[in-house]
């Protein structure tokens, strides 16, 4: 498992954006499964990953899409 210290990771500093694309906040991938296969070097977003249930961060974030774009 691939933990948010690995060496193996690449990080981004990026604005926060609507999921559509974007790349996934890493602490909202910690120990879920993937959905599709991700090559080395590709963003990790939203659509990659199965999105867990009954998850408050993944709630909250649901939430904050609401309000993209509209400041």
């Amino acid at each position: 498992m691939v933990t948010d210290h690995s060496s193996e990771l690449d990080f981004l500093i990026r604005p926060a954006a609507p999921f559509d694309g974007a790349a996934l906040p890493l602490h909202m991938a910690g120990g879920i499964a993937l959905a599709t296969d991700v090559r080395q070097g590709e963003l990790l977003t939203a659509g990659c990953v199965e999105q867990p249930k009954g998850s408050a961060l993944w709630e909250l974030r649901r939430e904050q899409e609401a309000h993209f774009g509209t400041a």
